[in-house]
């Protein structure tokens, strides 16, 4: 990764970069590594342009969405359009452009909104990029063309591209006809945007409850190992790729889909293997740790919740693990009607240790909680209040999360 000194943003401030960008009559381009989620990033966008944020084939592209073109490796013509000869009837021939498959130009996307995701915009052809920066940008008032075809009138364009060392030594950086028409921002996807944005795809992975635990500020190493980045106190992340296992919001999805339970963890050893093809084993150690530790405190768990003991009885390292091992108990017991566990008090005793834990663990644990008990947003009732905020604890715990 190129060490520049463009502002940095996260998937969350995208939307508002997209509008200011527009607004100054340029369009926003996002730098960053391979799976950080620039192309993801481009659902905020399309939310801040009034755009619908699906991800669409071109050949739907008519319905409005979102569509992604990759420039790697794509030839002149097919942004241009193909030049074929036609016949006039009189015996002569002139040449003809055929309409341009993947572009969202006007014969294909007619009036639709649509955001047009130019990725690897760097690894472009010249001729290429030229084509599609008269799509880019034209003198206000005018339209926009592809060649010789003219684009939907209510397409948006963001680009995205990956600004490796070897593309700048290469001559395959923004050229200064570029750089000079857009809002250039180096993207950097935070744990706290992967984890909000993943959430109800993903909490019920150990994986995400990790993470989460990282970002409410527990330490689970000693060492103030940051999991998100792989990276210790002082430490700064490699500035090009040099081989291995990556940390990125693509590989920690991944690893989410790996192990999207408690039961798809056979055990530590299992988990350990598989899960450092995606992330260095450095992190792996750290969540087999965890794994192993979370495994053998069920019967502290049990003894707290009894009242035989308390969590000042047992050795503060293992206190995120207990934590780990009384929300999957708390969650497990609940099944489906979480709030009805909140109402009846089953869930009284695991407020009561949680209350106990250090801050960073309470907001832990509240945020996991709130993850679970969250209801769905329907059209009647687009944001429902989480009934976990009517336990007497929850605005004590509230108070504690890293936001």
């Amino acid at each position: 990764m190129i060490k520049t000194d463009l502002p940095i943003i996260s998937a969350s401030q995208v939307g508002d970069a997209a509008i200011l960008a527009d607004r100054s009559g340029a369009i926003i381009a996002l730098v960053g590594p391979t799976g950080g989620g620039k192309t993801t990033s481009a659902k905020e966008a399309a939310k801040a342009n009034g755009i619908d944020p699906i991800f669409r084939h071109i050949s739907e592209a008519h319905k409005g969405g979102i569509v992604v073109i990759n420039c790697a490796g794509v030839h002149e013509e097919n942004a241009r359009g193909i030049q074929v000869p036609h016949h006039e009837g009189d015996g002569n021939y002139r040449a003809v452009s055929i309409i341009p498959e993947e572009m969202p130009v006007y014969a294909t996307v007619g009036d639709a909104h649509v955001l047009c995701v130019v990725d690897e915009y760097q690894a472009g052809s010249g001729p290429y990029k030229q084509a599609l920066r008269s799509a880019f940008f034209a003198p206000e008032g005018q339209e926009r063309y592809i060649g010789v075809h003219k684009v939907g009138p209510n397409v948006k364009f963001m680009i995205t591209f990956n600004g490796r060392i070897d593309d700048m030594e290469n001559g395959k950086e923004l050229a200064q006809p570029d750089a000079a028409r857009v809002c250039q921002y180096r993207y950097e996807l935070s744990c706290k945007d992967f984890l909000d944005y993943t959430a109800a795809k993903h909490k019920e992975s150990p994986v995400w409850g990790y993470l989460n635990l990282y970002q409410q500020g527990v330490e689970t190493d000693g060492e103030g190992l940051n999991p998100w980045t792989n990276t210790v106190a002082g430490e700064d992340r490699p500035s090009r790729y040099v081989g291995g296992t990556v940390c990125c919001g693509r590989t920690w999805e991944g690893l989410c889909k790996m192990f999207p339970d408690w039961d798809s963890i056979r055990n530590a050893e299992h988990f350990e293997l598989h899960a450092s093809s995606r992330i260095p084993n450095r992190v792996v150690r750290d969540m087999v740790n965890l794994i192993n530790t979370v495994l053998k405190v069920g019967p502290k768990v049990t003894s707290i919740r009894n009242g035989h003991s308390t969590l000042q009885d047992i050795p503060k390292h293992e206190h995120p693990a207990i934590a780990f091992a009384a929300a999957r108990i708390a969650l497990n017991e609940a099944g489906k009607d979480k709030p009805a566990a909140i109402a009846s008090g089953l869930w009284d005793w695991a407020f009561d240790l949680f209350e106990s834990c250090s801050a960073e663990l309470g907001a832990w644990i509240f945020s996991t909680l709130a993850a679970h008990t969250q209801p769905e947003p329907t059209k009647d009732n687009p944001t429902p209040d989480n009934p976990i905020f009517d336990h007497p604890s929850a605005s004590k715990l509230a108070g504690l999360v890293n936001c």
